[in-house]
């Protein structure tokens, strides 16, 4: 096997580092852990990975009220203002330059 460079390896394994401040919601529940459509009204546990470990960052009743801990609020629309007209038409519609011919079948 041949020996991976030290900076490829690094970079390798940066990439698939979690991101301290990464936020996750863990449900409250005895047994293995299942997907969130599994039990979705049990209270979560909110956690923060800090670099090394996760650590407890809050509690959340149900799922849905998890999601909007962990999601962060999306910006407000602006509305466009309004023009009052359609954009200006093509001076002649699109015709093809060459004529197609369907081939005898």
């Amino acid at each position: 096997m041949a020996d991976e460079p030290l900076d490829e390896w690094a970079a390798r394994r940066a990439a698939g580092k979690r991101v301290p401040g990464t936020r996750r919601a863990v449900p409250l529940t005895d047994g293995p852990q299942h997907g969130a459509h599994v039990n979705p009204e049990a209270p979560r546990a909110l956690a923060e990975w800090d670099g090394t470990q996760w650590s407890a960052a809050g509690v959340a009743p149900d799922y849905p009220s998890a999601q909007r801990a962990l999601t962060p609020p999306r910006p407000e629309t602006v509305a466009l203002p309004p023009t009052g007209k359609l954009p200006p038409a093509p001076e002649q519609p699109f015709r093809p330059t060459v004529r197609f011919y369907r081939p005898e079948a």
